[in-house]
């Protein structure tokens, strides 16, 4: 995708989180989210922190500097993340809903020059300013999974399955249990324009021989992220 189509993309993924968010009843922020250790507020927190580091990089960027995308690193992330979470459900919806506006006047706002020379710092190295939209879209629809309020893989956008989905192909291998080979046959052409619930086939190779298994793309993309376990599919070490 291009960047103008990336920053679309991720610019409805979080208008819908907002509106979303805004319509929903007020939940206990302390309630555990679908994701292991983290309750509502620590996975709302994030969204918010998120949008923030972006704004911050795309703000260095324009000044010519590259910066990590935490101040103070993964530590002051965490510190931050676990200090916001006890707010109240609407003080944790208004900072999402706040945090993602500004973002989004950030990046209108960010010349073209900027885009396509800057970069901001993380572990393995510089990372370009034009992976910043996939970068908040894929945080924005992973966590309102997440979040276990609702809204499930079948609702991911199908050019965001076919997109990640290729992605997490590309990695797989080094996941599988030993002595596990697999091969995933899908169309991600097909799902961007048919729908996210086509089918998708792992072969799984075995000592014993081989066999297929079949799951709609978005179950299976929640699988190689570590958000679904399908039966029969083997058990995949930790994502990311």
């Amino acid at each position: 995708m291009t960047l103008e189509a990336d920053l679309t993309a991720a610019s409805a993924s979080q208008a819908a989180l907002a509106s979303w968010l805004e319509g929903l009843p007020e939940h206990d922020p302390g309630s555990a989210s679908a994701l292991e250790g983290w309750s509502l507020g620590h996975v709302l927190t994030h969204l918010a922190r998120n949008a923030d580091s972006f704004v911050r990089v795309l703000a260095a960027a324009e000044a010519g500097q590259e910066v990590t995308q935490y101040e103070g690193g993964a530590p002051a992330r965490v510190a931050a993340i676990e200090a916001g979470s006890a707010r109240s459900w609407a003080e944790l919806v208004a900072d999402v809903v706040s945090s993602s506006a500004s973002l989004e006047a950030t990046w209108k706002a960010t010349p073209a020059a900027v885009w396509d020379a800057g970069r901001w710092l993380s572990l393995p190295g510089p990372v370009p300013l034009a992976f910043l939209p996939w970068r908040r879209r894929r945080e924005v629809e992973i966590h309102r999974v997440d979040l276990g309020l609702g809204y499930t893989t079948g609702e991911w956008p199908a050019d965001f399955v076919a997109d990640e989905l290729g992605r997490s192909i590309a990695g797989l291998r080094p996941r599988l249990p030993e002595g596990v080979e697999a091969s995933v046959a899908t169309d991600l052409d097909a799902i961007a324009a048919r729908g996210a619930s086509m089918p998708v086939t792992l072969t799984v190779e075995l000592r014993g021989g081989a066999h297929d298994l079949t799951a709609p793309a978005h179950q299976v993309l929640g699988w190689t992220l570590g958000r679904l376990r399908l039966p029969g599919w083997p058990e995949l070490a930790p994502w990311g």
